[in-house]
């Protein structure tokens, strides 16, 4: 029987897990393991990274999930974890949010384009591909928390108040930060938009 057979609730499934059940604690892990690694990607552009990163992350999930108390939904206290593991990578490494170049994935969903044409000729696919080069490098130019309000809310579909919870800032403050964000990005990208 898999876990989605076992634990139809997420909170049974929590309590499973904080009741020691490693079973139940494997369910989370599958659960989520994709959606913590794609946030430490974004954060940290780098895919051996993001893979340590995750296993940080559970390493510290698994210690500390006792403590849960559910005043907060579980995925928003997953993120909060995930995103401060990235950063304290990003600080051991002495490197900040978007200074290393990393080649943009074409194939990763993130960086889809919609293309008008349902079969697109060379010329289209070379301008989405340059498109998405350019979006990865505005978005890696933003200040750290302008790029994780875009990263939380857009890539990983948080609302406001999910996204400021993982932050630890108040849900119009993650507001303030996509707006100027947005800003941010239009105006680095304006002669691809044309």
């Amino acid at each position: 029987m898999g876990c989605a057979e076992v634990y139809t609730h997420e909170e049974k499934l929590i309590r499973a897990a904080q009741d020691g059940s490693l079973d139940a604690f494997e369910c989370l892990v599958l659960r989520y393991q994709s959606s913590v690694v794609s946030t430490a990607y974004h954060l940290l552009g780098d895919e051996t990274e993001a893979d340590d990163v995750a296993q940080e992350v559970w390493i510290r999930v698994f210690r500390s999930l006792r403590r849960f108390r559910f005043k907060s939904r579980f995925y928003t206290w997953l993120y909060r974890i995930t995103v401060n593991q990235a950063l304290s990578a990003l600080r051991r490494r002495g490197r900040r949010l978007g200074t290393r170049r990393q080649d943009v994935e074409l194939d990763a969903p993130e960086t889809e384009l919609n293309l008008q044409s349902k079969a697109p000729g060379p010329r289209r696919i070379l301008e989405g591909k340059e498109m998405a080069r350019e979006f990865q490098r505005a978005l890696n130019a933003l200040p750290e928390k302008q790029r994780l309000a875009v990263i939380l809310v857009l890539f990983q579909d948080l609302s406001h108040r999910e996204a400021g919870q993982a932050m630890g800032v108040a849900e119009k403050t993650v507001s303030w930060h996509l707006f100027k964000a947005r800003a941010r990005l239009m105006k680095e990208l304006k002669e691809h938009l044309k």
